[in-house]
């Protein structure tokens, strides 16, 4: 299929992409298939027999499908435990253990659809949506063991349409919503316990105090996320625990980050990551990992290719002059801050993810820095690099999906900011939005491409008004997603108001108005 763009970024397209006849089912029950970004395991994991037992006897109760919920406040390990789960059950041989980021509905629906993909049921031309149903389908005919894992789950209603009531599926929620609960079997997570904190830190700092260690331990009431930092930090510079005791307690919060409205620190786990990322150091010695740092904290929290943080050397913005080969020195970054529990890589090495409450204190010193615009202007610019071209978009699944969530945790932390307040930085971050739109347009997608056409025009029609050449594309765009998902009501009439306004704004032989005539002749053609 071409795609026709004009130098204005509009759309101007034959018709949808079609689903591929030739495509049909295949049954990978032959061989074990592992899908998307398991985490690794961290050093002294600590194993949390207890909850592990739920789990497997969860999965051995005899029920065809068993859901289990696991729930619990922001840094207590959640995530880690289906990992190790997830981990355990890929060496056991289930012929299917599936990994789902599900934060959004959007990515609760991309992710399904690529453990379709990967199972080979997906259908080219078929938007996400049809793809999760597909493999819900799938799913319920399975007669060996099958692991789907929806990590950091909010939304309920879409997830419980999608589940499989039939077939030998486990699913495994981790969430702190409580209500995630009513999916199935509870599963509540708590902080360590005593013995699981003292072990913990034994193992990863070095040092075998125990009377030590339980004084860190209740400074930081036994967080996981927390004590990671200070384990860190103490092995680093050889301290005893009441040394970084003392130095966690004179850390100010109200010095090193900025107030902000509605927004509340655990104090002893902010504290940690202040006194992880001082360990750092500064200066050009770790600018690279400095600015993985702030790239990452801007990112989706599911996560970010390594193959693009592989460029950002070439960003002196975010990293800096780097003299040598950049991936080997991005590469000896992400392993330096993977030791230090600021990020987490997954199983296979191909992606690299910092937790939420990190990307929160990471985001509000940099605020504090006066560098959060910046950072956020010059990772847009990067994002934009990093994306697939539209002539392989179609099929370049991996990457495709990756821009569209990146884009759309840009438009987030844009948003929050007020975007009218920062008008260069909501024009470049409305472009990834725009370009997103198009990615999933010309893949087929149209359900989930329409939704940000609109988003994206709203919001340039509220930043740069209705006249403005962004916004007159945005409206060509959105009339021809209309136009692929078969609804010429709404697509004829936005072409005709868009061809009027770009006669009178930007003349009859603009290259934007040829496109929005010729998508109009189109579609009254196809009327």
């Amino acid at each position: 299929m071409e795609i026709a763009v004009s130098p204005s970024g509009a759309l101007s397209l034959p018709g949808p992409v079609a689903a591929s006849e030739q495509d049909q089912e295949r049954d990978p029950a032959a061989s074990s298939v592992v899908v998307g970004d398991i985490p690794r395991r961290p050093t002294a994991f600590q194993p949390r027999e207890g909850l592990r037992r739920e789990l497997e006897e969860a999965a051995g109760s005899g029920r065809a499908v068993v859901v289990c919920a696991l729930t619990g406040a922001r840094g207590v390990g959640k995530t880690q435990i289906a990992a190790a789960y997830a981990r355990r059950r890929a060496e056991e041989g289930w012929p299917l253990v599936a990994w789902v980021n599900a934060e959004t509905d959007d990515q609760l629906l991309a992710g399904l659809d690529a453990v379709a993909a990967a199972v080979g049921i997906a259908m080219v031309g078929e938007d996400a949506g049809q793809g999760a149903r597909r493999l819900k389908d799938w799913l319920s005919r399975q007669s060996g063991p099958c692991l789907l894992v929806l990590d950091n789950l909010t939304g309920t209603e879409l997830a419980a349409g999608l589940l499989p009531a039939l077939g030998s599926v486990q699913v495994v929620i981790s969430s702190n919503r409580r209500q995630v609960q009513a999916l199935g079997m509870a599963v509540p997570v708590e902080v360590f316990t005593v013995d699981e904190a003292v072990a913990f830190l034994q193992e990863r700092s070095g040092q075998m105090d125990e009377q030590g260690a339980l004084l860190l331990a209740g400074e930081v009431e036994r967080l996981p996320l927390a004590l990671a930092q200070a384990a860190w930090v103490i092995r680093s510079q050889h301290l005893d625990y009441a040394t970084y005791v003392r130095r966690l307690r004179s850390v100010s919060l109200e010095r090193m980050l900025p107030t902000v409205p509605g927004e509340r620190y655990p104090h002893g786990a902010a504290q940690t990551v202040l006194l992880t990322l001082a360990q750092l150091g500064s200066g050009a010695r770790v600018r690279v990992e400095r600015g993985l740092l702030e790239v990452l904290a801007v990112l989706s929290p599911a996560g970010v290719p390594r193959s693009w943080l592989h460029r950002i050397t070439a960003h002196p913005v975010l990293a800096g002059e780097v003299s040598r080969d950049g991936a080997v020195r991005v590469d000896a970054a992400i392993g330096v801050l993977a030791d230090a529990s600021l990020i987490v890589v997954s199983v296979d090495g191909s992606s690299v993810s910092m937790h939420r409450f990190i990307q929160t204190v990471v985001r509000d010193a940099a605020r504090k820095k006066g560098r959060l615009d910046e950072v956020l202007s010059t990772v847009a610019e990067w994002v934009q690099a990093c994306g697939p071209s539209l002539e392989r978009v179609v099929w370049d699944r991996s990457d495709r999906e990756a821009f569209i969530e990146q884009a759309a945790a840009l438009h987030q932390h844009v948003t929050a900011q007020e975007l009218g307040s920062i008008v260069e930085i909501a024009v470049r971050v409305l472009s990834l939005q725009d370009l997103a739109g198009r990615y999933l347009a010309a893949a087929g997608d149209l359900a989930r491409a329409i939704p940000l056409h609109e988003q994206t025009l709203t919001d340039r029609i509220r930043v740069l008004g209705a006249d403005h050449p962004d916004t007159l594309t945005s409206r060509n765009n959105l009339a021809y997603a209309y136009r692929a998902a078969g609804d010429l009501a709404r697509a004829i009439p936005l072409l005709e108001q868009n061809l009027t306004d770009c006669i009178r704004v930007l003349g009859e032989e603009h290259p934007l108005t040829v496109t929005v005539r010729n998508n109009l002749t189109a579609a009254r053609d196809e009327r």
